[in-house]
């Protein structure tokens, strides 16, 4: 609206990343509707769906070339884009714990899925936060921090609150954070 009948506007976003979150009361509204106007859409998505050009950038330097060759193999693919990572620096070893965070923390797998059967939690899981606390605390012996190598995401303020609570110094740092702000 502000740029100059001449001028030009870059956008850079995701489209594949979690959607914008959108709270608005549609059902009392008059003047628009939600399947017009598309709230959901984050701007990068609109202009996509309104044939803009875009230049798709298709390198990471943070991720680890297994994750970005998952990320590729599973999202981008979509897209047409090769998505990938050069980056091959993997954790050291630590000096065993116990047999899960063994599992976990084994620099060899440096994607690992968790699974868990429960399915009572709505804002915190106390189960995530008995499995999470080893981990978190093996990085920590790592010598890793939150500037510099560790990042917690949760889906709820009620889980990061109370993970900031068990880790005062990756709180300081907003290395404990939900989905949203992380993205």
């Amino acid at each position: 609206a502000f740029v100059k009948q001449d001028g030009t506007i870059v956008v850079v976003g995701d489209h594949r990343q979690m959607p914008p979150i959108v709270a608005h009361d549609w059902e009392q509204e008059e003047r628009r509707s939600v399947v017009a106007e598309q709230p959901f859409l984050s701007l990068f998505e609109y202009l996509m769906q309104n044939g803009f050009p875009r230049v798709s950038l298709d390198q990471s330097f943070r991720l680890h070339e297994s994750i970005a060759t998952f990320l590729q193999d599973n999202i981008y693919v979509r897209d047409g884009i090769h998505f990938f990572s050069k980056r091959k620096d993997l954790l050291t070893r630590v000096p065993s714990t116990d047999a899960f965070v063994d599992v976990v923390m084994n620099p060899e797998y440096p994607i690992v899925v968790i699974e868990h059967g429960e399915t009572g939690s709505h804002q915190y899981n106390e189960a995530e936060m008995r499995m999470v606390e080893p981990l978190i605390r093996c990085a920590l012996s790592m010598r890793l921090d939150g500037a510099d190598g560790i990042g917690v995401v949760v889906p709820h303020r009620a889980q990061r609150a109370l993970l900031r609570q068990f880790f005062p110094e990756l709180a300081t740092s907003n290395a404990i954070d939900t989905v949203e702000r992380f993205q």
